[in-house]
């Protein structure tokens, strides 16, 4: 039996509950959208570890923003609901998701956990 991190898990927990307000949750009700959103969120928070350096109200927030970028375009008129983007096998399907999530952690990512650290540098030195 695999053994897991209730604290970890609770952590994780949060930051997909916090993606899907960035995501206006009314949009999340879609299955489709609401599954690639769990798979972002999920693939985010391990790539990275878990952000073990931000606090649970910066990483709410983090993860508050990706959604606000995220989920519009997984509603783009090429996103998950087009035809196109069904027509593509399972494979292909999460290799057009995983291109659009880079773009976001090249483009995004990095400037929130920048925004974050010299907002916390200026909260600390006031």
């Amino acid at each position: 039996m695999q053994s897991f991190d209730v604290e970890k898990t609770e952590r994780l927990l949060r930051s997909l509950a916090s993606m899907y307000v960035g995501g206006y949750e009314k949009r999340l009700e879609d299955e489709e959208v609401r599954r690639w959103t769990n798979w972002a969120g999920i693939k985010t928070y391990k790539t990275f570890g878990g952000f073990p350096q931000l606090s649970d109200m910066e990483l709410c927030f983090l993860f508050y923003a990706v959604g606000k970028l995220f989920v519009p375009l997984l509603l783009h008129e090429k996103g998950v609901k087009s035809e196109s983007f069904k027509r593509l096998s399972p494979k292909e399907q999460e290799d057009a998701v995983s291109e659009v999530l880079d773009v976001i952690w090249e483009n995004h990512l990095i400037r929130i956990l920048q925004i974050l650290t010299e907002a916390a540098l200026k909260i600390q030195t006031h």
